[in-house]
């Protein structure tokens, strides 16, 4: 991940919906963990992903995607932040961009 947040997120899935086609709609939610490539410190997250598939999930292709991550506690650095980060997939090049906001 590049841009103002240099790190590595690490994803844990505790629920998935796939409602198969025709509607071809993918639901996910779990917890997020964000490291950064440089400092100390990590926070985390819980996060809500959307997104369209065509056919389905399972033997389709991405029409578009996005997810929500409320920021829930932060180590280190992040001690004490709040906040959410929200993403969009750019399926056209295979890309996410992201926006948000985050208070130490």
């Amino acid at each position: 991940m590049s841009g103002d947040l240099q790190g590595c997120w690490y994803t844990d899935v505790l629920t998935s919906k796939d409602n198969g086609t025709p509607s071809g709609v993918y639901l996910e939610a779990g917890q997020e963990m964000f490291v950064p490539f440089a400092g100390t410190g990590s926070f985390t997250t819980t996060y809500k992903f959307e997104s369209k598939w065509a056919p389905d999930v399972s033997s389709g292709v991405e029409v578009k995607g996005r997810c929500q991550h409320p920021i829930v506690a932060g180590t280190g650095e992040f001690f004490g932040v709040s906040g959410r980060v929200d993403f969009k997939d750019v399926v056209a090049n295979g890309t996410y961009v992201y926006r948000g906001h985050l208070k130490v």
